[in-house]
């Protein structure tokens, strides 16, 4: 079995784009982002690394890890931004 495909890429989209948009100021949504969509991006995220060992020089591989680092740093930093605000 690929690694790589432990999510769909069609999951993979959905995780990225709940990033992209979730609403911060949305409690539920950000209970949703912070034990859900991260958690799970993370370990996607740990399966394209471990992928990447056996095939550095895969672009496809590279530009996966490049665009979920990209997401969980955004999301991370609007979910702080936003703990930040109500504190």
């Amino acid at each position: 079995m690929d690694i790589t495909s432990q999510l769909s890429h069609s999951d993979t989209e959905v995780l990225l784009q709940a990033c992209a948009t979730f609403n911060a100021s949305d409690n539920a949504e950000r209970a949703v982002m912070q034990m859900m969509v991260l958690p799970m991006l993370e370990r996607r995220l740990e399966s394209l690394y471990m992928a990447v060992r056996a095939a550095p020089q895969n672009p496809t591989l590279r530009f996966a890890i490049q665009q979920s680092e990209s997401a969980l740093g955004d999301a991370s930093a609007r979910l702080d931004t936003s703990r930040t605000q109500r504190d």
